[in-house]
């Protein structure tokens, strides 16, 4: 039995559904909630949720994170590892703000040390990058790569990056979280982190960052037959036909960037 089967059956024994257990799981305030759609993204591809999600999960079940993943650890190996019960076990007892500080060491951590485990939006030469090469660029939250979407502005939040990767001046770019699905078919998946530099003025064939109908949204910036279009990148062909009042250039895309885990299949 399985992570995501336990859950299923703790469920079921609790007279109750899934949608229903992450709406106790998480409040609706929560900008780390896991919905529904998100929650069977993962269990089709047989990912396990993030520390912080699976610790929400476990407690509106009433269960520790281990009971869950230990489930899924010994039946697909022949050896318990003993150091990832222990961390899911002092995982498990921290404060809901101990957790997130915590993904957040890992992340930077990730995001520093292991450039070349991440994907690329457009070829970049290799470079050696020491301590006096990272810039903190601001930080501003997440932004939806399908219907537009307000941005969640965090004040105060920064991540590093590779001097050498910016276009320009530090102090033009920042960075945010891509929600949505909307630009899969140019590498910008669900919860990619991207660095924007700003611009005013658009900039066709590039994948920009624009404000539309008073929200954010990022989309392909693109001028055929002196008409301008948004369009999505999923396999769809979607665009949407705009004038020069309906939307107002935010940036350009500068990076995108998430950890692989594996080939799907």
């Amino acid at each position: 039995m399985d992570f995501y089967e336990r859950i299923k059956l703790l469920v079921k024994q609790s007279n109750t559904t899934i949608e229903d257990m992450l709406s106790h799981a998480f409040e609706d305030n929560d900008p780390e909630k896991l919905n529904l759609q998100s929650y069977n993204t993962l269990r089709r591809r047989n990912n396990l949720p993030r520390a912080y999600e699976a610790c929400k999960i476990a407690q509106a079940l009433g269960v520790t994170v281990e009971y869950l993943v230990s489930e899924k650890i010994n039946s697909h190996s022949e050896k318990t590892d003993p150091k990832t019960l222990a961390l899911a076990q002092k995982l498990a007892k921290l404060t809901e703000s101990q957790q997130k500080k915590i993904e957040g060491i890992i992340e930077e951590f990730e995001n520093i040390s292991k450039p070349e485990s991440f994907y690329v939006s457009e070829p970049t030469p290799a470079y050696n990058t020491d301590i006096t090469d990272i810039v903190a660029l601001p930080y501003y939250g997440r932004v939806a790569a399908g219907d537009p979407l307000d941005v969640s502005v965090a004040p105060g939040e920064f991540i590093h990056f590779p001097r050498q990767g910016l276009r320009g001046n530090a102090k033009d770019h920042f960075a945010l979280t891509v929600t949505g699905y909307s630009m899969t078919e140019a590498g910008i998946v669900d919860g990619a982190t991207i660095v924007i530099k700003k611009a005013e003025e658009p900039a066709y064939g590039e994948i920009m960052l624009v404000r539309y109908e008073n929200s954010i949204t990022l989309k392909r910036v693109i001028k055929q037959e002196g008409k301008v279009y948004l369009a999505w990148e999923n396999g769809t062909g979607k665009k949407i036909e705009v004038n020069s009042s309906e939307y107002h250039a935010e940036g350009i895309l500068v990076w995108a960037m998430k950890q692989f885990t594996g080939t799907e299949h």
